[in-house]
């Protein structure tokens, strides 16, 4: 940081703080990125699957048969 330059704004003087924060507690689980593409997981398979013309419609229709499929699975395993 540059001598006499001020940060007083709240999310640039937060950032300030991440490096010393992580080597003190370590990281946090919560803001793992496996999450994030664990959820977009469908979506990707739905596009590979999709012959990328109107890619958008079919990954929607491709997204929507797999969760049918899965909640119907779902709903059977919990009648027996």
């Amino acid at each position: 940081m540059r001598e006499g330059a001020h940060y007083n704004f709240p999310n640039i003087h937060l950032i300030s703080h991440y490096a010393e924060q992580i080597v003190k507690f370590g990281v946090l689980g919560q803001f793992s990125t496996d999450i994030v593409e664990a959820m977009y997981k469908g979506f990707k398979d739905a596009y590979r699957r999709s012959n990328k013309v109107n890619a958008t419609r079919q990954i929607i229709t491709t997204y929507t048969r797999d969760n049918t499929f899965a909640m119907k699975d779902l709903t059977i395993s919990a009648w027996t």
